[in-house]
Parts: C-alpha cells; sequence; structure tokens
C-alpha cells in the first residue's frame, strides 16, 4: 500500500500544546518524503480534537480536512500512531505547512512536510539511514549516536563517515539537513597530531577543504560535526545524526 513510500520521521508531540485566540496550535516537525510521494504517514500522537476513539480504534471525526501547503490532502486513516494521507498530485522539492481543519476549529503545523530529492538509486543501508545525492556519491544520514557509532554503521554497507570535499558539497549536505530539520551531524573528520593542521579525515580524498565555524577548532575535543555556522569540535561520546558516503 505504501510503495510510494521512501522515509518519514516522526511528527512528535503532534497534540494540542499551545492556545492561540482559543485554537490550539500543532507542535512544528519535519516528515520527509520523496518528491513522487503522494502517500504517507505523518507519525506521533494525533490532536484529540479531531480524533474520536472507540474500543481502542482511533478514527476521524466528520468533517475533518487538511491541507499541505495549497495541495488538499485526503485522509486515508488514522491510528494511534498517526494519520495516513494522500494529496492529488507530488508537491516540488521544498518545505511545506500542514493545515488541519474542521467545522469548529483549524490547527497548523508551520513547517510538516519536506519534500526532497532521495536518491532511490544508491545501494540500500540500514534501517535509520536515508540514502541521498551530493554528486559524485551516494550520501546517507543516518540517526543519531555516538561518533564510534556513526564509523561502526557506515563501515557496515561498505561507507563511510562523510568526507567533504568543497562548498557545493558541503551546501548539499547543509540542504538535506535542514529539510530533515537536523542543525548538526557528525563528519569524518578528527583530531589527527600526525597531520599538518591536527586534523585529518577518516577516508581521505586529497581535499585541503576546512569550514571551521567561528573559535573553532578547539582542541579539547576530538570528534566534528557540520552545521549551518560550520564545523564544530564536541565531544565523541555525543549522540548527534551522522553522514555515511559511499
Amino acid at each position: 500500500m505504501w510503495r510510494d513510500v521512501v522515509w518519514i520521521g516522526a511528527l512528535h508531540g503532534l497534540a494540542a500544546c499551545a492556545v492561540d485566540n482559543g485554537v490550539p496550535r500543532l507542535t512544528p516537525s519535519v516528515v520527509v518524503v520523496t518528491e513522487d510521494a503522494r502517500q504517507f504517514r505523518i507519525g506521533g500522537l494525533a490532536p484529540s480534537a479531531y480524533l474520536d476513539s472507540d474500543e481502542g480504534v482511533v478514527a476521524m471525526r466528520d468533517g475533518f480536512a487538511a491541507a499541505i501547503g495549497d495541495a488538499l490532502a485526503v485522509v486515508l486513516g488514522a491510528g494511534v500512531d498517526g494519520i495516513d494521507v494522500e494529496i492529488a498530485a507530488p508537491l516540488p522539492v521544498g518545505v511545506y505547512p500542514l493545515s488541519v481543519h474542521t467545522d469548529q476549529a483549524s490547527w497548523l503545523v508551520g513547517d510538516a512536510l519536506a519534500v526532497v530529492a532521495v536518491d532511490s538509486s544508491c545501494p540500500v543501508a540500514p534501517a535509520g539511514c536515508v540514502p541521498f545525492s551530493c554528486p559524485p556519491s551516494c550520501h546517507y544520514l543516518c540517526e543519531a549516536g555516538a561518533r564510534a557509532i556513526a564509523v561502526t554503521t557506515c563501515g557496515s554497507f561498505g561507507a563511510h563517515v562523510v568526507t567533504i570535499g568543497d562548498l557545493g558539497e558541503e551546501a548539499c549536505l547543509s540542504e538535506f539537513l535542514a529539510a530533515r530539520g537536523q542543525a548538526r551531524a557528525w563528519i569524518g573528520l578528527g583530531a589527527n597530531t600526525a597531520s599538518s593542521d591536527g586534523w585529518a579525515w577518516d577516508q581521505p580524498d586529497g581535499t585541503s577543504y576546512r569550514h571551521w565555524a567561528p573559535s573553532e577548532p578547539r582542541t579539547e575535543h576530538e570528534c566534528v560535526s557540520t552545521g549551518s555556522d560550520g564545523w564544530r569540535t564536541s565531544p565523541c561520546s555525543a549522540g548527534r545524526p551522522f553522514v555515511c558516503e559511499r
């Protein structure tokens, strides 16, 4: 049934959490789907204001409607772990709001759906890793773990923690991280006293590219993550998403 779904992140805390002029608002989060996706699940807790539960079965109340951006979303079903929706046509790459309507009220998630160009031609990765392309390689954004977990996970399918070769590759990574709603991710750079600048890639490709954030690098930490403000050092035990490259 869900053959169009490649990966969907949890829309955490979907229950109404605040009141604005008497109208509950939803907690913003991001679901990521491919460019050709028409059916997908918005996971998480659903507001009781537009759901009814009868003997443990959750169903939509009459009069419910939803829209993603300007596209009408038809609700196919609902369960304790989220709602299944379908839109009439795939949306272009971008970030879209989700609005939920009943006859009495409406709710809004400002940035609910990110449509991204996920490359399904990349080799299969473990569960929790999303394939995408930043030429010339296949990349994978994987769920959070310590830096050692990143090395092990990437190596398990013949990949390595990403080596960033230039500004173009970094811009591609940053765009995908932003679409996924992630601020930072581990990269394959670490402290190495044998290197001329004290830092070296797990998988060198000859690049000398560096993009340190202000006041970085700090010598008290040995592992590096990328984000919109550049590279920052962190304790290697910190749990962060990470990017594999193959």
